[in-house]
């Protein structure tokens, strides 16, 4: 195994640990109580040990690693891509900045080994025969993702100890709803943001991938090929 794919294994399995402690409302007493302050407390220790400190630029290496692992489920719409996919987003790669980081994903995840096309790919990219597109001007939307990932994690445990991620009517006055509760967690940190920041993070929380998403990629990497694959040559 080389030392990227290692170092990236390594990177996702100090991630999981990580996960258990996010979780942390699973093991509560259901019947216990949680005061808000309580769980606000709770979510800023989580914040301050998973949080990146500095957001990345678009061209550090982490940033198109970042880019690459979100962006794969929207390249190639399935864990299970097949030889002729593959060949396609190999040919968008040339002048598309997304289609190239996902392709260098699947590298990293070991996918060459199970397509003949992307291995012949890799050999390119090894020898700098490949010239990486640049990155789309602007904020890239993945900037803020493991940010925001973090941030929708919270306000799940806090709906697990039943308290409404939204303000309701009853509850506009003491401000207690589970985005609240995470804003001003956020601000305990050092990173404040609104309290209508944190519920349009949530809002658009289908946006970014599952925890059992990026556990399959893992998967998929280490088990192998996916059932009823095998190496055919695109004819390339």
């Amino acid at each position: 195994m080389d030392d990227d794919r290692m170092n990236f294994l390594k990177l996702v399995a100090d991630r999981g640990e990580l996960g258990i402690e996010r979780n942390w409302a699973q093991n509560i007493d259901p019947n216990g109580i949680v005061t808000p302050e309580k769980a606000q407390r709770i979510v800023a220790t989580i914040l301050s040990k998973q949080l990146i400190n500095t957001p990345l630029k678009s061209t550090d290496r982490g940033a198109k690693v970042l880019h690459g692992l979100l962006a794969i489920e929207e390249v190639f719409h399935t864990l299970q891509p097949s030889e002729s996919e593959i060949d396609l987003v190999i040919a968008k790669s040339e002048n598309d900045y997304t289609a190239f980081q996902s392709l260098r994903m699947l590298v990293t995840l070991g996918f060459p080994q199970h397509f003949v096309a992307l291995r012949k790919w890799n050999t390119a990219l090894k020898a700098d025969l490949l010239t990486e597109p640049p990155a789309p001007k602007g904020t890239s939307v993945f900037r803020d993702a493991q940010r925001n990932m973090v941030i929708i994690s919270q306000i799940q445990q806090l709906k697990l100890l039943k308290i409404d991620p939204y303000r309701t009517e009853m509850k506009n006055k003491a401000f207690n709803s589970g985005c609240d509760i995470v804003s001003r967690a956020l601000a305990d940190v050092g990173r404040a943001r609104s309290y209508y920041a944190v519920e349009s993070i949530w809002k658009n929380r289908n946006k970014f991938p599952t925890p059992q998403t990026l556990a399959s990629m893992l998967v998929q990497a280490i088990v192998g090929a996916p059932e009823g694959k095998n190496e055919k040559s695109s004819g390339k």
